[in-house]
């Protein structure tokens, strides 16, 4: 129960930096830059889905006996990222210009 309780708060404190990487970023690319707010939530969360994934699976989520390596993982993970961050950034956006 420790362990599971170990990885837990670790995976809180990496999603938590992995938002503040993406927060910054969309800040940065909507108030300095004037960029519109999907394309820029869509730009902004890539680095930090990568950072979030890299950092869990390295030390949050060790698995040692996976017959999926990391790069494959990654890839699943990503193409899923990006659906989803169309679809909210589609929605985001919408509702701004509604």
């Amino acid at each position: 129960m420790k362990k599971l309780i170990n990885q837990f708060v670790k995976f809180i404190c990496i999603s938590g930096i992995g938002w503040l990487i993406d927060f910054s970023i969309y800040v940065m690319l909507t108030s300095i830059v004037g960029m519109n707010l999907g394309v820029a939530n869509f730009i902004s969360a890539i680095p930090a889905v990568t950072f979030v994934f890299l950092l869990s699976t390295k030390k949050t989520f060790k698995q040692r006996n996976s017959t999926i390596n990391l790069g494959c993982k990654y890839l699943i993970y990503f193409i899923y990222q990006l659906i989803l961050l169309l679809l909210i950034s589609l929605f985001g956006q919408t509702l701004n210009d509604l």
